[in-house]
């Protein structure tokens, strides 16, 4: 489910535990538009496909394209990235041997041949080979019940795996192929310390789309409701955080929904930040909405913030139509977004 498809609605009837909250809570590093020494207009070309009928994830991968469809009827494409040509589709959908049922996120993978795709629903990763004809992985992995207070999962170097918490103490933990946890990276008591908040209801506030580079060992988590960013290196063991460009954190409720506190936060009203985003070579590449639902309609994400793996801000470029989900071929320098407009396909973008 997408970040910002978890935000809920007020709901009238319920019992409203406190009032409205927003903050001074965080002392991590904090940039501004100004402090972009480049920004940069980019003008993009559309590519619609018949045979994608709702684009959604999208990743770049050795001149692949490879789409997620939320159609229902297909769920996974590859594209020619050069040509921007349709090549197939990829996995069957479903429940038995060799399929999926859903797709939640797609994954490089630490492989220069195959992929990997998570879906939520099935509790399973599936890793297919980049180029070949057939519609079934080649390989898969379950997800362990040891897993499953991890809303979000990624592949990592020798099958583990590594996992945004939204139950529990800690922020991030780096899980071996059983489940067994092998690190662990910040607690989300230290994020609001001055609040005496269940773990469960901090990491909801601070929710986002987990992206990485496994290769690099670079994971982050862009918030959608405040422009909170964690960076996190597994080969060096640390975390980052920095906040920008905005500085923005809502005003929000907490309210008794069936017995269980919820965080209740209004995106009519308050902004949402990062949609998603691409971890690349040296490059961290955020999708930045900067806007609440009120005067979004389907104009999501134009303007993609560039940071270095320290977090420093090195160039705002600002597109010409409007992206969902992005990713990055830095080698030939093109950006390409999933559109969810009235006529759905893939922009490019040269940057």
């Amino acid at each position: 489910m997408k970040g910002f498809g978890l935000l809920l609605s007020l709901i009238i009837g319920l019992n409203f535990l406190t009032g409205c909250f927003s903050k001074e809570h965080s002392e991590s590093n904090k940039f501004t538009f100004d402090d972009f020494p480049e920004k940069k207009q980019l003008t993009g070309k559309k590519y619609v496909f018949p045979e994608i009928l709702v684009p959604s994830r999208i990743l770049y991968k050795n001149g692949k394209l490879i789409v997620s469809d939320r159609s229902g009827l297909a769920i996974l494409h590859r594209i020619n990235a050069k040509k921007m040509s349709y090549e197939q589709e990829k996995a069957k959908i479903g429940w038995g041997p060799n399929e999926l049922p859903s797709v939640w996120s797609i994954d490089s993978g630490v492989s220069n041949d195959t992929f990997w795709v998570y879906s939520s629903s099935g509790k399973l990763f599936a890793e297919f080979d980049l180029a070949d004809s057939t519609k079934s992985f080649k390989s898969s992995l379950k997800q362990t019940e040891k897993m499953y207070l991890a809303t979000q999962l990624t592949i990592t170097e020798n099958n583990s795996f590594f996992g945004f918490m939204i139950n529990g103490e800690d922020q991030f933990v780096l899980f071996d192929s059983l489940g067994n946890i092998k690190s662990r990276f910040g607690k989300w008591s230290e994020v609001m310390p001055e609040l005496s908040y269940d773990p469960y209801l901090i990491a909801d506030l601070h929710y986002g789309d987990l992206i990485g580079n496994s290769n690099q060992g670079i994971f982050a988590l862009p918030s959608i409701r405040t422009d909170r960013i964690e960076i996190i290196d597994l080969n060096k063991q640390t975390k980052k955080v920095v906040e920008g460009p905005v500085n923005h954190f809502p005003e929000y409720k907490i309210i008794n929904s069936g017995g269980e506190e919820v965080i209740v936060v209004d995106s009519f009203k308050e902004m949402l930040t990062y949609n998603t985003g691409f971890v690349g070579g040296e490059m961290i590449f955020l999708a930045f909405i900067g806007k609440n639902r009120a005067k979004m309609g389907n104009d999501n994400v134009k303007d993609i913030l560039v940071l270095d793996f320290d977090g420093k801000p090195v160039v705002h470029y600002v597109l010409d139509q409007s992206v969902l989900n992005i990713t990055v071929d830095e080698v030939n320098r093109k950006i390409y977004g999933t559109t969810i407009d009235e006529e759905p396909g893939i922009l490019v973008f040269d940057y």
